[in-house]
């Protein structure tokens, strides 16, 4: 199956609301499948389809010098390595939508956007494109480091209230879009959840699962349990814009 990026008219880079805020589905991301292809149906995922975990595709645009980590920003790791940061997925399947595609992302910085790109996404389910453009998944779960993307990434009149998830765990949520896009703040990460169903959506920001730690990505969901009953608080400092990528 043939992903591809869904560019928006403003080019590769991050498309923001009063250049802070990220629009709805990453417009730099993979946003779905092109061509043929259906979405699987809830019965027929779990019964019969077994997909196996997908290479990462890896979008990594680093020098020697931006895998560095610096106060402002985590070094760059290659799709091949752990990430150096704690990232969450949904396991290798979630609600009948399977793992589609895995993707490590991390920008070179520029000058001009004060957000990079720079996190690892698991892709659920599939959709079929019309003609030459992608179309959205059912899912999307992408992990940023919470010193490059966190709250503070968003002007204040945009903010919405925090929440903790639907299982009483420390971290806190942030709700956009409808409930189409949901941001989950814990320990020293920043999860974004895309969706086209607001309820799926809150149900996964209440069932991730963390990332067993020194393996790859793929290998990692390969060998995910099962969602904890809490995820941390969010780290001093990760909320407001002041956490340092340094530990």
């Amino acid at each position: 199956m043939t992903f591809r990026a869904n560019l928006s008219a403003e080019g590769p880079e991050l498309r923001l609301h009063s250049n802070r805020v990220f629009g709805a589905c990453m417009t730099i991301g993979v946003c779905g499948l092109v061509a043929a292809g259906t979405r699987l149906s809830h019965s027929t995922a779990q019964s019969t389809v077994q997909v196996p975990v997908p290479r990462v595709s890896d979008q990594v645009f680093s020098s020697t010098t931006d895998r560095q980590t610096t106060r402002t920003k985590m070094g760059c790791t290659p799709g091949s390595q752990p990430t150096n940061f704690a990232a969450y997925s949904l396991g290798r399947s979630f609600n009948g939508l399977p793992l589609m595609a895995i993707l490590r992302r991390c920008d070179l910085p520029q000058a001009s956007q004060p957000t990079r790109a720079n996190y690892l996404s698991y892709i659920y389910g599939d959709c079929v494109s019309g003609s030459d453009q992608g179309c959205q998944p059912p899912l999307e779960v992408q992990t940023w480091p919470a010193c490059e993307r966190s709250l503070a990434s968003y002007a204040s009149n945009e903010i919405p209230s925090l929440d903790p998830p639907a299982n009483d765990s420390a971290a806190r949520v942030a709700v956009f879009d409808g409930g189409n896009r949901t941001e989950v703040y814990t320990d020293r990460s920043t999860v974004v959840i895309f969706g086209t169903d607001p309820g799926e959506v809150k149900a996964a920001a209440a069932s991730l699962i963390p990332n067993p730690p020194n393996l790859a990505p793929n290998t990692a969901v390969a060998s995910s349990g099962q969602a904890p009953s809490s995820l941390p608080a969010p780290a001093p400092g990760s909320l407001t814009g002041t956490l340092s990528c340094i530990s």
